[in-house]
């Protein structure tokens, strides 16, 4: 049976396992998580198919898992201030690499614009977009270069604090296009009442901004990079079993129709 301190112990080249193995190996592991399905909800199977994805790769190693959702603020703060050890749906950024240690890519975000079906957004590069008025999530990451255009006043964005305040205000009028997930879209326009009756009057916009790897931050700490470690390794051993790949790590993980707010 794999213990804690032997993948450890493995990981380390036989060097002395860290202090923490016996603290990390004593009670169950709690991440902090965002609500955001499908990727993950408390109420899903598998709390979403991120979540599923976590839970399995820290099986692996002989830990177990639980998630305590926040909002994001309060998460990326807890985790700065190391009273949590890690929170899920991370995407990578410069700034963060200085209080986060990224584990592997676990999953992937599509970040793309929903837009009115009356009214579609036309536009070839970043700088097209100027002419509209776009919302943001506050406090998450978009595209280097989207950003980049946002500071310097090139792009026209209003920050709400979720993704279905966007919509709303997209249904509305007040915004001519959101950036949202993919798949976060197509969840809320099936399950949100007020979007799904109004479903046929909005649309992804054919042109993705991009493709995001999907990290666990864990603290910039001694702990934190053990914990990195071993959900590495975890996250090896399962998509090396037979009938796995790279790509899929969780078989028969809830898709975004059947299963059933967040800075990536």
């Amino acid at each position: 049976m794999l213990t804690v301190a032997g993948v450890l112990g493995v990981l380390a080249g036989g060097w002395p396992v860290p202090a923490q193995a016996d603290e990390i190996s004593r009670k169950p592991l709690v991440l902090g998580s965002i609500d955001w399905p499908p990727y993950t909800r408390a109420s899903l199977p598998g709390e979403g198919r991120s979540s599923a994805i976590v839970r399995e790769a820290f099986d692996a190693v002989g830990i177990e898992v639980v998630f305590d959702y926040m909002p994001w603020v309060r998460m990326t703060a807890l985790i700065r201030a190391r009273r949590i050890d890690g929170g899920l749906s991370f995407y990578a950024s410069e700034d963060r690499e200085s209080w986060c240690h990224f584990s592997p890519a676990y999953d992937s975000s599509d970040l793309v614009l929903a837009e009115r079906a009356s009214t579609p957004l036309s536009w070839v590069t970043l700088a097209d977009l100027a002419a509209y008025r776009l919302g943001t999530v506050r406090d998450y990451v978009n595209t280097p270069d989207f950003d980049d255009l946002v500071h310097r006043g090139i792009l026209q964005t209003e920050e709400v604090v979720s993704d279905i305040i966007n919509l709303r205000k997209l249904v509305s009028s007040r915004i001519d296009g959101a950036l949202i997930d993919a798949a976060v879209f197509q969840y809320l326009m099936e399950v949100e009442p007020e979007l799904k009756a109004r479903s046929a009057g909005l649309r992804l916009n054919p042109t993705p901004l991009d493709r995001k790897p999907l990290y666990i931050c864990f603290q910039k700490t001694e702990k934190g990079q053990a914990l990195r470690d071993l959900f590495a390794e975890g996250l090896r051993l399962v998509r090396s079993r037979p009938g796995r790949g790279p790509d899929d790590p969780v078989p028969g993980r809830p898709n975004t129709a059947q299963s059933s707010d967040g800075q990536r």
